[in-house]
């Protein structure tokens, strides 16, 4: 019995070593895999990090962009409307014109009329002329 009791309390002993072995390459695998996770976490909190900056950064430049698109889009309002006015305005004068045009033709015409009433009352006035210089020449002699 004593000779069973010191075999098993020596496979025990062995069992406990090897227990306590495996318990210290548990202990350093916890401690590496707990360093590792520090890291990572670390490592986690700097991307973070910079994924926060390059987001304000991102949202700068969408708000910059927006502010672009806006006063492109007024822009484009503001030239729709000067386009507008500019047809409205031709639209005016190319009516002026086709008045001043038509004006332009009566007071020809009108002008062509005179010239020729006015031809004609010269050749009158001509041919009166002649004939009170040929009275005259006849009362002379």
């Amino acid at each position: 019995e004593v000779k069973a009791a010191k075999e098993s309390a020596a496979t025990l002993s062995m069992q406990i070593t090897t227990l306590r072995e495996s318990q210290e390459k548990l202990q350093v695998a916890l401690q590496t895999r707990t360093e590792e996770a520090h890291t990572a976490e670390q490592k986690a909190n700097q991307l973070q990090t910079v994924m926060n900056a390059a987001s304000g950064e991102y949202a700068a430049k969408l708000e910059a962009k927006s502010a672009e698109v806006k006063a492109a889009k007024e822009s484009a309002a503001t030239l729709s409307m000067q386009i507008t006015t500019l047809r409205e305005s031709q639209e005016k004068l190319q009516v002026a014109l086709q008045t001043r045009t038509e004006e332009a033709h009566t007071a020809e015409q009108k002008a062509n009329q005179l010239q020729t009433v006015m031809n004609a009352a010269s050749g009158e006035y001509a041919a009166k002329l002649e004939a009170k210089s040929a009275e005259v020449k006849a009362a002379k002699e």
